[in-house]
């Protein structure tokens, strides 16, 4: 594995960790309708 393939690996890593708190606290109703816009 190269330098470039382990740092797209953190990236995504990263993203992913992310995006699992925004769904949990889209799930607790707090930020729902200000994130909506963002995945358009």
């Amino acid at each position: 594995m190269n330098e470039a393939q382990v740092r797209t690996i953190e990236q995504v890593r990263q993203v992913l960790d992310g995006t699992q708190a925004l769904e949990s606290r889209i799930e607790e109703g707090h930020v729902m309708r200000d994130h909506v816009c963002v995945f358009r």
